[in-house]
């Protein structure tokens, strides 16, 4: 159809086609390009030497997107997550000087491996003045965490979400994980179902309850670092006003009851708080140990709650910090 050729015309132009310059063109997200768009990048990768790198999370999507970019001759590269001495390497690259162990430690951790993740965070974290070059060395000066425009990234990933389903998401993005009762009580199961369907959380059987959690953990740490305050006051609150009303918890929801009372802002007592640190590392929870001993140690300074906090650095990797205390 003539606008059809008109739109070939008017890509072509913009992209300098006649010059006959190899052009490339990266596609964040290829799963999500519909039909009319494939066609296009078919027909300039084949006549007009438009080279298409896309990249896309493994997924049932992704076989679909390459079988329409097959006639410009797509081929898949896998790359898996880094190992922890790759994460460092990678680190060290971009921040273009060595890293210390507990840096290496967290943006493994954080990132889980990815390669895209490790440079972003890492560059966002050296500009707000989280990472510190000290003898030659970068080393970690306070928490690591997921830059709010990497956050949208992975939440708008997600895909559509109804209001029921938000509100399951951010409670567990806030919880880390929650049993089925209490989120089902909140949200019903039929929407619980629905999102165990597309693979939006997981079930666990942890013994005593089933638990449910994101499938993909950096979805939960890309939601909670988009949420206003507000909003992760109010889930906070949520979540305790479901824990305490069930009455008996075990070990996990002791620990996620405490985490959620200090985003609420009614933080337990520093008793209650050590108590949940400990369970929390025993469990390799060590994220939220730090977490539960520096309230702790906010809300009653002394021996005992400093060295339990000092534990809970080290443990995290982050030395600075620790030798600071």
């Amino acid at each position: 159809a003539d606008p059809e050729r008109a739109v070939l015309r008017a890509v072509e132009d913009a992209l300098d086609m006649a010059s006959r310059r190899p052009v490339g063109v990266v596609i964040d997200g290829v799963a999500s390009i519909d039909e009319t768009t494939s066609a296009v990048l078919v027909h300039l990768a084949t006549h007009r030497r438009l080279f298409v790198i896309g990249t896309e999370a493994v997924g049932p999507q992704l076989t679909e997107a390459l079988r329409r970019l097959s006639p410009a001759g797509a081929v898949e590269i896998a790359v898996p997550p880094l190992t922890a001495p790759q994460t460092s390497d990678l680190a060290a690259a971009v921040l273009d000087g060595p890293v210390d162990t507990g840096l290496a430690r967290n943006l493994h951790t954080l990132t889980e491996g990815f390669p895209l993740f490790i440079v972003d965070v890492a560059t966002w974290a050296l500009g707000e003045g989280l990472i510190a070059r000290q003898q030659d060395v970068h080393r970690l000066t306070g928490e690591l965490k997921i830059p709010p425009s990497l956050g949208r990234q992975i939440v708008f990933r997600l895909g559509l979400v109804d209001q029921a389903e938000r509100d399951a998401l951010e409670l567990l993005a806030v919880g880390g994980e929650v049993s089925i009762e209490d989120l089902a009580s909140r949200v019903g199961h039929q929407v619980l179902e629905s999102m165990e369907r597309r693979a939006l959380v997981t079930t666990t059987d942890g013994g005593e309850s089933v638990r449910v959690a994101l499938r993909h953990s950096l979805a939960g740490k890309a939601l909670a670092a988009v949420l206003t305050p507000l909003v992760r006051r109010r889930r906070c609150a949520e979540l305790v006003a479901l824990l305490q009303g069930r009455g008996s918890l075990n070990e996990r929801d002791r620990v996620v009851l405490s985490l959620a009372q200090i985003g609420a802002g009614t933080p337990p007592d520093a008793d209650e708080l050590l108590a949940a640190a400990t369970t929390a590392l025993k469990l390799d929870r060590i994220r939220d140990a730090e977490r539960l001993t520096a309230t702790a140690f906010r809300l009653e300074p002394s021996e005992r709650t400093h060295t339990a906090h000092a534990v809970a650095l080290m443990r995290l990797g982050r030395f600075v910090e620790e030798d600071a205390l």
